[in-house]
């Protein structure tokens, strides 16, 4: 399966934004996901200085400890430490983002030779866009983009039909400075040579003018032959920005451990399953 802190990453990095010096900054962000009824929360520890960045991830209630799953970049998000804990023991891989998705599009295009399937040119449409509120004092934008499309496939005698519909509205402060990770990200999602996915992604990452402070998505999933439709909603936003003083960083907060390279395999195996949770939506 894909790795959960590779999966919430995205979102993540849409609401990593710069300071003015690019000292070490410290965020708080929220994060809730309501699935087929159930509502999950966590939050994350974001701190980044100019080229480094880490995130720690805690379950609803949880403090940090030396157990906290976490990612890691040292050199502006091209390479990443994805850190967990397994029977007590610290573990971890190294992922060269944009080899991670040249991997994750060329599995995707074998996918399309196994199942042959008929899909539209995704569409995205700018629903609305306008000043927002204030957000920890910032001016913000409020934009709403929405992205449409139909699938048909046929596997094993089957016929699947279905429709995808993903709505987002982002609150971003176009006076924030984008860090220089989130560039990186987004040029890893928009050549991943599956061009369903590098054309969406380019034209989506247009419509985003500042550091996003507050974003919700709407995925929704219709099978068309049951005339029934799955839901899943996500809401993460910061709750907090602090620039640290040196006394307040942690000495360890961007060391690197020594790390496996993630395989082949668990990058084949994992495309599958991000593109059917809409895992490689924007």
């Amino acid at each position: 399966m894909m790795h959960p802190k590779l999966r919430g990453l995205t979102t993540c990095l849409l609401l990593v934004l710069a300071s003015p010096a690019y000292a070490v900054t410290q965020l708080n962000m929220d994060i809730e996901v309501v699935d087929k009824g159930k509502t999950t929360k966590h939050s994350e520890i974001i701190t980044f200085d100019a080229n480094r960045a880490r995130f720690d991830f805690l379950a609803e209630g949880e403090q940090k400890t030396a157990k906290t799953p976490y990612l890691l970049t040292i050199d502006s998000g091209k390479n990443w430490i994805i850190g967990d804990t397994h029977e007590d023991k610290p573990s971890c891989v190294q992922v060269d983002i944009i080899e991670y998705f040249q991997k994750v599009g060329g599995a995707l295009t074998t996918l399309d030779a196994l199942v042959n399937p008929k899909i539209d040119e995704p569409k995205l449409r700018k629903l609305l866009e306008g000043d927002g509120p204030k957000m920890m004092g910032f001016p913000t934008k409020h934009v709403q983009v929405q992205i449409t499309t139909n699938a048909k496939a046929s596997f094993l005698l089957k016929k699947y039909e279905y429709a995808l519909k993903i709505t987002d509205d982002i609150w971003y402060a176009s006076n924030l400075e984008v860090h220089p990770i989130r560039k990186q990200w987004f040029q890893a999602l928009s050549q991943t040579g599956y061009p369903l996915l590098d054309s969406i992604y380019d034209d989506w990452t247009k419509q985003i003018k500042g550091a996003v402070l507050k974003q919700d998505t709407v995925v929704e999933v219709t099978n068309v032959k049951r005339n029934s439709t799955s839901t899943q909603s996500q809401k993460a936003v910061i709750t907090s920005i602090k620039e640290l003083e040196p006394n307040e960083i942690e000495a360890t907060i961007f060391e690197v451990p020594e790390c496996k390279k993630i395989t082949k395999n668990q990058i084949r195996n994992t495309a599958a399953d991000m593109f059917s949770e809409g895992r490689l939506s924007p």
